[in-house]
Parts: structure tokens; sequence; C-alpha cells
């Protein structure tokens, strides 16, 4: 049965053929075909792009074996369409839990933010950057395990050539974006300068939805053109301080999250090993 579904393809659930009793089941992310007769020189160049893309995310997540992280099992070509298989994590997203669950306790809120570094100070190390941390990437399991999915803007520092090709947008979400990746889209420059930083950013900013209730940027619902320009300016200004949303948060957690959400990526935290520490540190008293 169909999983979800996006603009790269289906994820499917499925067994593996001599399972008869059905107990082992994986997912198959499946990118959608392509039928380059009559197609634009623009549709062409998307599909490429997206084809990439999915080759990143495939090779990245072989590279990565972290309870954290999604597992890959497989990958290859069915009647010319990409796929990989993977574990199928049961649960459901963190945004989801969130949205039912908002201000969760300070030792929740601890919980669930030292599993997402410690699999980010993971990935880290091995020189791999997600780009698009959100909590609709991230799957919260029954037992509060999280697991990190959606490698697909991923970029491995170690490869010579960079993941994001020249010309190819780096795409994302915004309420979590960089504001550099953002004055990147908004000024049309590549976006080759993603670093460690990029996923503090956006880290900050879930860390921001979980103490307060409420996102770090407040953005239009319905997205064109007009709105895309402005967001783009508003997602290069200071965040609000977490205390104006909740003014009975400890100041010692509210400097944390506004030193990763800082602008100035100089300002921000070294690494995700130094939030980590200043995290804990902070938080520790109010558990």
């Amino acid at each position: 049965g169909k999983v979800g579904s996006g603009g790269m393809g289906e994820v499917l659930r499925a067994f593996p053929q001599d399972d008869i009793r059905r107990e082992s089941v994986v997912a198959i992310k499946m990118r959608g075909a392509f039928d380059p007769e009559g197609a634009t020189q623009e549709l062409v160049e998307r599909e490429t792009e997206d084809r990439a893309r999915f080759l990143i995310e495939t090779k990245v997540l072989a590279g990565l074996n972290h309870p954290g992280i999604v597992k890959l099992y497989d990958w290859g070509v069915h009647e010319g369409r990409d796929y990989y298989v993977m574990e199928l994590v049961k649960g459901e997203s963190l945004q989801a839990y969130l949205d039912r669950n908002p201000k969760p306790p300070f030792g929740e809120v601890r919980t669930l933010f030292s599993q997402m570094l410690d699999v980010m100070i993971f990935a880290h190390e091995k020189g791999v950057l997600h780009r698009d941390l959100k909590p609709l990437n991230i799957i919260r399991e029954p037992d509060g395990k999280l697991t990190i999915i959606d490698f697909g803007l991923a970029r491995d520092q170690n490869q010579t050539v960079a993941y994001t090709q020249q010309g190819m947008p780096l795409a994302g979400s915004f309420e979590y974006m960089d504001p550099r990746v953002s004055l990147q889209m908004f000024a049309k420059i590549e976006a080759t300068s993603s670093d460690e930083g990029t996923d503090q950013f956006a880290l900050g900013g879930i860390l921001f939805l979980m103490l307060t209730g409420k996102p770090s940027i407040d953005l239009p619902e319905d997205m064109d053109n007009q709105n895309l320009v402005q967001t783009l300016m508003q997602i290069g200004e200071p965040r609000p301080s977490a205390l104006s949303l909740r003014p009975d948060l400890p100041e010692e957690l509210e400097a944390v999250v506004a030193k990763m959400l800082a602008i100035d990526v100089e300002e921000r935290f070294t690494s995700l090993h130094e939030v980590r520490s200043a995290f804990l540190e902070a938080i520790r008293p109010y558990i």
C-alpha cells in the first residue's frame, strides 16, 4: 500500500517475497515516471535535478548507520524508475506530535532535542549536512524514539563535487531556513555555502517551537511570487525572543535558542557539540 507521495514520487509499504508471514515490513521510495517525449527543456532540466537529488539521498543514506537515521536496505531501477528500500518507521511526525502536545515538559524537551543533536552530531562527523531539518522530517515512535528522514537536500562535504549542482536552487522549508540561504535565493546566487550552521539554525527553530508552541517566524499560508519576495526578506530579519511568547521560559534556555538562531553565523555556536553542552547545562536545573 501507499505510505505517502510528494514531488519526487511515492513511498510504498512492501514485504520481502520470502516473508510469507509478512512480518518484515519495509518502505520503498520510488521516483515518478518521466516521459521525455515532447517535454520542454525546462521539464527535462527539472527531471535531471530531481534525479540527481534522489541519487544523492540514496548515496548519503548508504553511508550513514545510526539508530536515529532511517536505514537503507537496497536500491536500484525498476521499469526506468529509480527506487530505494528503507526501513518503515512506525510513528508520526514530530510536527503532528507537537500539534497535539504543544510546549511539552522540559524533561521531554531534553529527551527529544538531545536525540536530534546526537543524530546530527553523528552526521556532521561523517561530513553530511541535512539542510532540510524540520519537524515534518523527524518521526517520533510511540516509545519516544526519534528518527530523522528525508535526506533529499543533503550534502556530503567529503565529496570533491558539491551535491547542489550548479544552477540548482537549494529548496527547503522557509520556517527553518538559514537566512544565508534565503539571501542566496533572493539574489539568485548559487547555493554552495551551506555548512553546519545551516543545520544548527534549523534545529534552533525546532527548539523554539518546542519551547514556545509557536514557530520562530510567522509566514503567509498562501505563497505567491509577491509573498515569496516578502518571505525571503523576512527570513533575513532577527527572530523574536522566545521570552516574548513564553515569559516563564528560563533565561538560560532562551539564550541557547537565541544563539542558535542568530542571523550572523559568527554569533552562533561553533558546533553542535557546543550546542549540546550549552543546552543540557541550561535545561538541567528545570528537570
